[in-house]
Parts: structure tokens; C-alpha cells; sequence
């Protein structure tokens, strides 16, 4: 009798899977049509956190990386392998045992988006960014005397602040190299040679309020004399009228020192010339973090295992410093374990 009752589930089970096949099929489509409505309700709310430059969730992270993955799978199993296989599947000549495996496999496909929606609830999705201070993450080494890649362009800038001829510098570079803190490390440099009667710095992002960047140059750039406003993180075009910020030939007194991730935005807002920051050199990356980690090498004495671990850890930074300051931030007073594991992830 229990022989029996074992075997009924089973049995049941395997025939559901031949006869339910248009059923799960459908099911399929509609589970996935669900996680992908999750998934862009996460994703929309993960842009406006990234406008406010807060840190995303390391678990928000992995679930859109897996539910990218997942769709993409489930996409090419009902676009790709049940078209190639339709003609088997319907008419008069019906192939069985491959209705039962993709009806099956539809069953176990739509169980892991069903459980991956679910874990897309989450409590938040971001946190608030610590705003850093001027050289915040290059004050470890004293600003930027350290880096000489750095050191040069900091040159560059500060001569073209000097030629009257030029009235818009522009400093490009993907997100995390150090844009904002060199342009910051500009302002101190400018005022302690008192180069200007006041500098304003104001940030712009991706979805820029004019009307709020106008209040906060306000009436100050017409009052100030020689003036250099600092526009960073700039997205898109901007037309410096729009905002409020008299430039060129009829206002000598005014310089504009911006940021942006793209060149082509620079070009675009007249720039006289632009420098591009890059990634840091190994080099310069591990002294980096040996100055933020309190270590001191000689060159005489060989690393140790964590230093070694460490050292691969800096290495997948890929030379991005903010990536190295966030990584040695969480990985502080950890033991050699955690760096294995954080090796393993990155």
C-alpha cells in the first residue's frame, strides 16, 4: 500500500508535465512578464538613488544582475527553443517526449522566477553617500602631489586658470577616478593664490534643476568681479545663459571649470580645452592603499600572504580610487578570510 502511495505523486506529477504542457507554457510567460515589471520598478528606483549619488545595495546589485540573467534564459527558451521545435508540437504528428521535456522545463524555470520576484522586495535600495570633503579621497597622500598623472593635470588646469584667453576648461573622465576632488583640490589651490574674488561651486547631475542652479549663482557672479564657477557632474549640455553665468568676450572676469563623464558633453559646452583624467597606475593604486591602511614598506621585506591577497584586491579595483577607498572602508581590521573571500567576488 505505501509502495503505491510513493509512486502515485510521481507518476501524477510526470503526466501533468505532458498534458499541462500549453498551461505551463503560458504560465511561464506570465511569471516572467511579472519579474520583469519588479525588475524595472527596482531598476527606476536604482537610477534616481544613483541622481542623488547614494550607494546602491550590494543585494539590489545581485538580484538585477541575476534577474537580467534569468531573463535573457527564459527569453531564449520560449523565443528559441519552442519556436524550433513548434513544428513537432503541433498537428496531427505530436512528439511526446519533447512536449513532456519542455513542458517540464517551463515547471522548473517558472519555480525560479517565482522565487526571484519575491526576493525583489526590498526595504530600500540605496544609502545615503557620504558627501566628502575637498580631497577627501586623495587625503591620505596630501591632495595630489603623490600621483604624478594626477599632478600633471592639476598643472595643466592651473595654468589654463591663468590665460586670459580661456574662459571654459573642461575635466572628463568615467565615474570614480576623481573628478570632483581634483576640480575641489582647483578651488583650494585658486583661493589660496587668491586668483579670484569668489569661487562657486555647484553640482549639477543628470537631471539638473536650472532653476535651482540659478539660485545658487544668484546675483554673486555680477557682484564678485573675477569669478570662477565650478559646474560638476554635468550630463548633458547646458547653455551657460540658461543658468545664469555671463562667459566670453562681454564678461572677461568670469571662468567656468567643469566635470563631466563624456568629452562630448565638454565640446559641446565650448570648452577651450580638456583634460581627461584616467585610472590610476598599479603603481599609484597600491600607494593608494597603503597610505589609507597605515602601511609601511620599505621595499625591503617581502609581503606577506594578506598583503598579497590585498594587492590582487587592488588590482580588480581596476584603478578606479573610489573603488579602492570603498573597498579598504569595508574590508578595515578584516583578517586574511574576508579579503579571500571579497578576491572571490570581485
Amino acid at each position: 500500500m505505501k509502495i503505491g502511495e510513493y509512486l502515485v505523486a510521481p507518476v501524477g506529477r510526470q503526466f501533468g508535465y505532458l498534458f499541462s504542457y500549453e498551461r505551463n507554457i503560458k504560465n511561464l510567460e506570465k511569471q516572467v512578464q511579472k519579474l520583469e515589471d519588479k525588475r524595472f520598478g527596482v531598476q527606476k528606483s536604482v537610477e534616481e538613488a544613483e541622481t542623488k549619488r547614494e550607494t546602491i545595495a550590494p543585494d539590489v546589485v545581485r538580484w538585477l544582475k541575476t534577474v537580467n540573467e534569468l531573463n535573457e534564459e527564459a527569453k531564449k527558451f520560449l523565443e528559441v527553443e519552442l519556436k524550433a521545435n513548434e513544428g513537432c508540437l503541433n498537428g496531427r504528428c505530436r512528439n511526446l517526449k519533447l512536449q513532456y521535456s519542455l513542458s517540464r522545463k517551463a515547471t522548473k524555470k517558472t519555480q525560479i522566477v517565482e522565487e526571484l520576484r519575491g526576493e525583489g522586495d526590498f526595504s530600500r535600495v540605496s544609502y545615503p553617500a557620504v558627501a566628502p570633503s575637498v580631497g577627501t579621497t586623495f587625503a591620505f597622500i596630501g591632495g595630489f602631489k603623490g600621483f604624478e598623472s594626477r599632478r600633471l593635470i592639476m598643472n595643466g588646469v592651473m595654468e589654463a586658470l591663468t590665460d586670459d584667453s580661456i574662459y571654459v576648461i573642461g575635466i572628463c573622465g568615467m565615474g570614480g577616478v576623481g573628478k570632483t576632488t581634483m576640480v575641489k583640490e582647483v578651488a583650494k589651490k585658486a583661493e589660496e593664490k587668491k586668483m579670484f574674488h569668489k569661487i562657486v561651486m555647484v553640482v549639477v547631475s543628470q537631471n539638473p534643476d536650472l532653476i535651482n542652479i540659478q539660485g545658487e549663482l544668484g546675483s554673486r557672479i555680477l557682484m564678485a568681479g573675477r569669478i570662477l564657477v565650478m559646474l560638476d557632474d554635468v550630463w548633458k549640455r547646458l547653455g551657460l545663459n540658461d543658468i545664469g553665468i555671463p562667459c566670453g568676450d562681454h564678461y572677461k572676469g568670469c571662468k567656468i571649470v567643469m566635470t563631466s563623464r563624456s568629452e562630448d558633453v565638454c565640446i559641446g559646452m565650448d570648452t577651450y580645452t580638456n583634460f581627461k583624467v584616467g585610472v590610476l597606475s598599479e603603481k599609484e593604486a597600491w600607494n593608494l592603499f597603503e597610505e589609507m591602511a597605515g602601511i609601511s614598506n620599505d621595499g625591503t621585506s617581502h609581503p606577506t600572504d594578506l598583503q598579497l591577497t590585498q594587492m590582487a584586491v587592488v588590482k580588480e579595483c581596476g584603478g578606479l580610487p573610489i573603488a579602492i577607498v570603498i573597498v579598504r572602508r569595508a574590508l578595515r581590521c578584516k583578517k586574511k578570510p574576508s579579503w579571500d573571500s571579497a578576491l572571490e567576488q570581485m
